[in-house]
């Protein structure tokens, strides 16, 4: 489980497979080591893909990267990050997950009353859901 958003409010836990946490853990890691190295001048709201300043990089140059990427791939530069999401709604879709498991995912807050009050995603969802997950991203790898 992951806590994650941007501003307050958005905040929210989404279920991520162990190989994408121990991902993560890495680039903390190294985003510790680059605070420690630039001392009082680091700008610490703990971001795990900040600059070595220690702020976060602008969207444009998000975009920009992805635009650059796209061109040495050859696939069509109408892609943008927020692409991702919805091809990860898209997939969870695919592999048939229970809508409600989407819905928090995503964190979107709204869904009908009945749903997202009683249907309620059990651990072994949560476990067949991530392993899902984790096969389709190592099918992507073979």
């Amino acid at each position: 489980m992951l806590k994650i958003g941007l501003v307050k409010g958005s905040v929210r836990s989404i279920d991520i497979s162990k190989e994408l946490y121990n991902m993560l853990e890495k680039l903390i890691t190294k985003q510790k080591a680059i605070k420690l190295a630039a001392g009082e001048s680091y700008h610490n709201e703990r971001f795990i893909f900040a600059k070595t300043n220690g702020y976060p990089q602008h969207a444009k140059q998000i975009a920009n990267h992805l635009k650059q990427l796209l061109k040495l791939c050859k696939i069509e530069d109408k892609y943008t990050p927020h692409s991702f999401r919805h091809s990860y709604a898209t997939l969870l879709e695919e592999l048939q997950l229970p809508q409600v498991y989407i819905q928090k995912q995503l964190g979107y807050s709204s869904f009908e009353t009945t749903q997202s009050t009683y249907i309620h995603i059990t651990d072994n969802i949560k476990k067949e859901a991530s392993a899902k997950i984790s096969n389709l991203a190592k099918s992507f790898l073979q």
